[in-house]
């Protein structure tokens, strides 16, 4: 069973990582040519995902953030083709740092990430 879900027009994707942690990869179907895309299998950091959680889709730029738990990170993705664009990781208390990240939002234009591990927003 999926664990998240989110689509728009151009995009239609499925999170497996919260309920089929065993697969940990975000699949993409394209609705438009009917393809299905992996954007990441079980590894660490650089894209390499390991329980995705969170799925946030950025229409106006373009790009999927990933909430990524066990590799502490948010992971960015190029909508257009599915490649790794940058991360937000470390594993840490410091600034800029996570540990075990468990959910994010946006409100005004702010990408926020509930830390859980370092009990923070």
């Amino acid at each position: 069973m999926p664990g998240y879900r989110l689509g728009d027009s151009k995009y239609h994707g499925i999170c497996c990582g919260n309920k089929d942690q065993s697969n940990h990869c975000v699949q993409i179907f394209r609705q438009s040519d009917g393809t299905l895309t992996n954007l990441a299998w079980m590894s660490g950091g650089g894209g390499r995902l390991h329980m995705p959680v969170e799925v946030y889709c950025d229409n106006g730029k373009d790009l999927l953030y990933v909430v990524d738990n066990i590799n502490h990170a948010v992971d960015v993705y190029r909508q257009k083709d599915s490649s790794f664009f940058r991360s937000f990781d470390g594993q840490g208390g410091g600034n800029g740092k996570l540990f075990h990240p468990a959910g994010m939002c946006v409100a005004n234009s702010l990408l926020y990430v509930v830390d859980a591990d370092n009990h923070r927003v």
